[in-house]
């Protein structure tokens, strides 16, 4: 992608409003680096952290405020504490969660304004008025800028407004397999953070029990998050990427559940050639980790017997770890990065259209874009019971 001209670098300035990070935050780690992108191809970006966001009374702000500074160290990257900067002039200003969005599209000062949505959030939400408040948040009249095939389509089913489709994609030179020819040990990498729901703490811990009584044998490796999760094993807390990448390169199976949006980590595990098991759920079918995970329904039993399959079958791991890595290898951070970038910059331009191929204004049933092939992944998990 192209950097922008010095004419047009002066006048573009994109403004985002962001939740108050917490230690591990996936979605802050993509949102710094989608704005890092933006700034090197000569966009001023200023970050305004939102702190109306509840976070614990002992995390202090400052300190936060000068990692994050770090993190987004850029010339044309400027860090603020508080939302209110959202309401000045700016070219565009940007949502980054169904809680400011509604601070976004009441901006009087932005030329466009846009909405980056890396999850479906209304399911974060127990169905009342906090659920029913974020999903209209899809519908304030935001451009959607959308992480993921499945999460595009629903919010294209929601906003009148077309959504633009940024591609799941990973640093292929920190998460690849090991080229040292080291064996796997005998262990499941557990991505383990109790602070998210949709990771579905209770159920895989559930179901890691019983593969432990089948398997005592089999070490269980449980990281991202400072509190341990009650199961046999060791337990390494919130780790660098770099640290993340030995697990998943070492381990024989990986367990990463997501309810929502596919987990990043998914996409991970597979570049470094890590099979893994997740939930046989619709937003595991679009995004082309169907055939590298083995999806199981959403009980203990099920899903451990999904990693027992895994784990007594070495020439199926070997296929989908080769499949992993081959998939993954296509899909590198650049090409989400351009893609969001190629985004902003026909929101820019005035641009509405988008690169998506179906009707927006169509309401979409979950099976209505899948593929023959996704049908017959679909059909197999319902009669194998996997």
């Amino acid at each position: 992608m192209n950097s922008l001209s010095a004419e047009a670098s002066r006048k573009l300035m994109i403004r985002w409003l962001v939740p108050f990070p917490i230690d591990g935050s996936g979605g802050h780690a993509t949102l710094f680096a989608h704005i890092r992108h933006m700034a090197e191809a000569g966009m001023t970006c200023h970050v305004h952290v939102d702190l109306r966001e509840p976070r614990s009374p002992l995390v202090r702000a400052a300190p936060v405020l000068e990692r994050m500074r770090q993190k987004l160290m850029h010339e044309r990257i400027y860090v603020h504490l508080g939302h209110e900067g959202i309401t000045e002039p700016c070219a565009i200003a940007v949502a980054t969660s169904c809680r400011n969005a509604y601070d976004v599209a009441a901006s009087p000062a932005a030329y466009s304004r846009a909405y980056f949505v890396q999850d479906f959030e209304p399911w974060f939400q127990p169905m009342g008025t906090n659920f029913l408040q974020a999903e209209a948040s899809y519908r304030l009249g935001l451009v959607p800028v959308v992480l993921g095939k499945w999460l595009t389509r629903v919010i294209a089913d929601l906003s009148s407004v077309p959504p633009y489709e940024v591609p799941f994609g990973v640093s292929t030179d920190l998460y690849t397999a090991a080229r040292d020819g080291q064996a796997r040990q005998n262990a499941i990498c557990y991505l383990h953070q109790p602070e998210k729901p949709r990771r579905c703490t209770e159920l895989a811990t559930q179901a890691l029990r019983l593969v432990n009584q089948e398997r005592p044998a089999t070490a269980i490796w449980s990281y991202g998050s400072v509190r341990k999760p009650s199961l046999p094993g060791q337990h390494f807390g919130v780790i660098s990427t770099a640290e993340c990448a030995r697990l998943y390169g070492s381990a024989a199976v990986g367990l990463c559940l997501s309810a929502s949006n596919p987990s990043r980590v998914g996409f991970e595990m597979a570049a470094c050639g890590l099979p893994m098991v997740d939930l046989a759920r619709d937003n595991n079918l679009y995004d082309g980790l169907e055939d590298v995970s083995l999806l199981g329904l959403s009980t203990p039993k099920h899903l451990a017997e999904a990693l027992l399959h895994l784990l007594d079958n070495s020439i199926e791991r070997e296929r989908r770890s080769l499949l992993g890595q081959t998939i993954m290898h296509k899909r590198d951070t650049q090409t989400e990065l351009d893609a969001s970038l190629a985004a902003f910059c026909d929101i820019l331009s005035g641009k509405t259209a988008n690169s998506c191929s179906f009707d927006a204004t169509i309401p979409l049933r979950p099976t209505d874009n899948m593929t023959l092939k996704q049908r017959l992944v679909r059909a197999f998990i319902a009669f194998h019971g996997f």
